[in-house]
This record gives C-alpha cells, structure tokens and sequence, in this order.
C-alpha cells in the first residue's frame, strides 16, 4: 500500500553495465525500497507536499521563460508576480555521486521535474544536520560563480553556485555549475527529503543557473550508447538505467508520447478511466519521478471521483483537495498515452486511511489542485510501468513489466 510517507532509496552501489562495441556505454544504478510504507496516510504532509510541488513546476517555468525569453504555454494564466520558488520535499530516488578533486561523495534524489543540481553547502547550520555537506576548499577545481536564492512554500533557500568536476557512476564532467545551499527550509527535512541533494533530469531550460543538466551534459560527451535513460520503480529490483534500456525489465513494445512542450517531461494524456470506464478526456502531464502523487486540475479530480462510488473530499490549503473513498473497494485507475490504458491497480489507487480515522475510508492517490492546468504523473503510477525517457527524441516511452 502506498502512503505520502513512501520514500525509496538507492544502494550505495553504481553497477556499469558492459560496454558497447563502440565503447559507449549503458549504466545501471540499482535502487532499493528505504523503509516499508506506514500504515496510514498524513495529509497535512501531503497537503505540504502537493504545494511544493507547484512551486517547483514555478520555479521551473520561471526558469524557462528567462533562459528562453518566451512564457511556457502551461503557464497559469491566472497567476500574478511571484517569487521564484523550487520545491523542496517529495523527491523518492536517490544515487550516488561524487564532486571534486579530491571527490566527495552524496546521496541525490533523481527528479525528472526539475533540471538543476543542489547540495548542502559548507555553511549550513541546523537544516542540513544529518547530510554530507559540499567543502569547495577541500576541491582544488572547485570554482565560486556567484550567488543565488530560491523560495519555497516555507521561505528562501540561499547559497552558493559553483562548478566542480562532477561524476555519475564513474562518469565525469568538469567545470559542471550547481547549487551549494547555505540554508534549508522545513521542506527540506529530512523525514520529507533525506537525501543530501536532489539531481534533476528535466531539460536545460528548466535550470535556474542557465547550465546543462548533468546527465545532458554527459550524453553530450558521447560516452552513452543513446541519450536515454529508464527507470524500473518497484519495491522488486528497482534501478535506473542510463544509456539505454534494460530489456531483462519489460515485456512487449514501448508505447511512446511525444514531449508537448519542454522544459519537462509534458506529455499528452489521451483520457482517465475508473474501472475501465472512461471519465475523462484529454489533458496535459508531466511525468515526475519526484513525486509519490498523481496530482490533478481540480474540476477534474472532482470528476474523476464522482465515478467511485462513496467517494468524499476534504479541502486542504493552497487550493489542495484530497479525496476519500471506502477501504477495500478494490477501484481500479487507468490512465490512457497514446491509445494504450495503463492500470493503476486497486492496492496503488488506494493510498490507505488517514492518520486517526476510524470511517472505514481511504485515501485516493490522486490529489486535485487549483494551481495546475496539467496532470502531474508521479510514482504511484511509475511503479506500475517501466518508463524510458529518451532526450534526443524528446519522447517517453512506457512498457509493461516482467
């Protein structure tokens, strides 16, 4: 059963794949489940949670429109002047790299809904307690490049940009530019985000420091078998291929989607189903690995529950709504790319009751909000498919798993 408090983490083992004929390579990160999920369902958490991931779709879009010079077309329409914002908690995989010469080694979330590297800097007190923290005086090519502050939900995340020599799973880059924050805020708690940083996979134009991403910037040095990589997000062998897919992981062909509109993974979602029967239409989504949530439009989040029967809502802050239906209903969810329905099975849709609650309701896993036009597709869904994202097609792909 997965609850807001599900987090999973990788080993601290990069495996390399074997190398291509051309000596290009394929790279697999094995990941495992942190804990098992508790029993019940905080929904002040995730109310928490689903704010900060509007902020960090803001911050990305803010992004965008400065690097490009052109506003996002899934920008609201109905928002004023904001802060620039980047969220903080909900990110679920994590990996290990190293930055640095000598290296120094973190534990980094992998999020497909943001594009911008950021760790612990030297300086930051009680927030980044617990984490491994960058020191760019212990790094002989460590490089100041200046300052930077986003916000989240809860206020600033100050620091320090820089540019280090960077490795993924023995691969390097130099003179690689991200983020050293010189404070936290509560979404960066350790119970939200335990890693020491996050590590985004979004496209550049995304990056709020005007950089490639990291893993970009690594298929640019043609040390990959393909600009693709893929995520398998099951408690049963989880891992993250870089260079290609896995084939051991998935049965039958890719159904891909073409990528509507960059700096993110925003694909086409062809319609909504409850027990095989559609209730929705066509929409837009982002495909976030950075979430547990399956987060929706509002109106049609209400739409989709006022197809499963007993269905109930209860309306959080920040526009959030999240919905409840009896346990045990055994309620099934596709959602449909490219023609094809994909099952979000019963024992997933169904996230379990909340923290107290004695009604005999449960939690469902997707959440309405009334500060996003688009579907956000997180891990509640991802764990049923095997996902690959392809960067030079600019297409995502999903498959059914072994």
């Amino acid at each position: 059963m997965l609850t807001i408090e599900f987090v999973l983490l990788a080993t601290v083992s990069l495996a390399l794949g074997s190398p291509a004929a051309s000596g290009k390579r394929s790279i697999t990160i094995p990941l495992q489940r942190r804990s098992a999920p508790p029993s019940s369902v905080n929904i002040t958490e995730l109310y928490s949670r689903v704010n900060s991931l509007v902020a960090k779709y803001e911050a990305g879009i803010a992004a965008h429109n400065l690097n490009t010079g052109s506003a996002h077309q899934l920008q609201r329409r109905s928002s004023t002047a904001e802060e620039l914002k980047v969220e903080g908690g909900g990110t679920l995989w994590e990996g290990l790299i190293t930055v640095g010469s000598p290296t120094q080694t973190f534990a980094v979330n992998f999020d497909t809904g943001r594009a911008d590297l950021i760790l612990p800097g030297p300086d930051c007190t009680t927030e980044c307690r617990g984490r491994t923290k960058y020191d760019p005086e212990g790094s002989s090519s460590s490089v100041d490049a200046g300052n930077f502050v986003f916000y989240d939900q809860e206020g600033a995340v100050r620091g320090e940009v820089y540019r280090d020599e960077i490795s993924l799973a023995g691969l390097s880059v130099r003179n690689q530019t991200f983020g050293a924050a010189l404070t936290y805020t509560s979404a960066f708690a350790l119970s939200v985000a335990p890693a020491d940083g996050v590590l985004g996979l979004a496209f550049g134009s995304a990056s709020m420091f005007e950089t490639t991403p990291l893993v970009q910037a690594l298929f640019a040095r043609n040390e990959l078998a393909a600009p693709v990589f893929a995520f398998k997000l099951t408690a049963a062998g989880p891992e993250l291929s870089l260079g290609g897919v896995d084939s051991a992981l998935y049965t039958g062909g890719f159904t891909y989607a073409p990528v509507t509109a960059e700096p993110f993974w925003n694909i086409a979602l062809d319609g909504v189903s409850v027990d095989g029967a559609v209730v929705l239409g066509s929409a837009q989504s982002m495909i976030d690995t950075g979430t547990p949530l399956i987060v929706a439009p509002s109106a049609q989040a209400r739409q989709l529950y006022a197809a499963v029967p007993g269905s109930g809502s209860v309306r959080g802050p920040g526009g959030s709504e999240v919905y409840t239906f009896p346990c045990g209903a055994g309620t099934t969810l596709s959602l449909i790319f490219s023609g094809r329905a994909f099952e979000v099975p019963a024992s997933m849709f169904e996230l379990g009751p909340a923290d107290g609650e004695q009604s005999g309701d449960c939690v469902g896993a997707v959440v309405g909000s009334d500060q996003v036009s688009f579907w956000v597709v997180g891990d509640t869904f991802l764990q049923t498919v095997y996902t690959s994202f392809d960067m030079a097609k600019r297409r995502v792909g999903f498959a059914s798993l072994k």
